[in-house]
């Protein structure tokens, strides 16, 4: 509610062409929420803000085939959510919908961490939304999990100051950043197990728009110097 007197407060007049103000719409997938949600807001907003805002409030099938310039999307998840609940949230049609009837702006609502989520579409959306709004964690910047990933950061961070180490994203941890490349190395066990297979975790990082590049510790006692000339070469094309 907060949040949608701050959005009428900031687009409240008429636009040069005479038309309304910004239309609104809240989504929840649960009419529980629907409901409580309707009753706040008609204790908030007099008839004539809701009419002028166009506000509506419903589950994804009241707005499908409708779209509003704002919409409020209250994903009804915590720590404590049903595991029945997570599983709706994944039907592909419903969430199709649901995510595409804003013109605008779409507004996120959640009470977990994304990163906890499990794997599929809501997790995947919001891995997207953290990376395209460059929010994805710093932590554990320039640490390494094996000595092999190491030797090629501390490589390449000769010829390119910019490469970082250990950035994280979508719940997955980098071994090597350069801009939009990722390298992944691999032959040495890493003193930290990754949940993931590392074709899972390459198929997060190019879902969050990432290039990965793979580079194994053969290949570099083989021939370090050919194994940076590719890196580079893909980051080269990159920039």
């Amino acid at each position: 509610i907060k949040m949608m007197q701050d959005i009428i407060m900031k687009n409240s007049k008429v636009d040069e062409k005479g038309e309304n103000p910004v239309s609104i719409g809240v989504i929840s997938p649960f009419r529980g929420q629907v409901e409580l949600i309707k009753k706040d807001i008609l204790k908030t907003f007099p008839g004539e803000i809701i009419q002028r805002h166009q506000i509506e409030v419903g589950t994804a099938h009241t707005f499908q085939g409708d779209e509003k310039d704002i919409i409020l999307m209250s994903w009804t998840i915590s720590d404590n959510s049903h595991a029945q609940s997570l599983t709706f949230l994944q039907k592909p049609n419903l969430f199709n919908v649901a995510i595409t009837r804003a013109r605008k702006k779409m507004i996120n609502f959640v009470s977990k961490d994304p990163n906890t989520l499990q794997e599929g579409l809501l997790r995947d959306y919001f891995e997207y939304i953290l990376y395209s709004n460059k929010t994805f964690e710093l932590r554990n910047q320039n640490k390494f999990k094996n000595e092999f990933e190491e030797d090629v950061f501390l490589e390449l961070k000769k010829a390119e100051p910019a490469a970082k180490a250990g950035v994280e994203c979508g719940g997955v941890s980098m071994d090597i950043l350069l801009k939009n490349l990722v390298v992944e190395c691999d032959g040495v066990e890493d003193k930290v197990r990754c949940r993931y297979s590392n074709m899972k975790k390459q198929a997060i990082l190019e879902r969050c728009g990432f290039k990965v590049i793979r580079v194994t510790k053969r290949e570099w006692d083989l021939s370090k110097n050919a194994c940076l000339d590719r890196i580079l070469s893909e980051y080269s094309k990159l920039k």
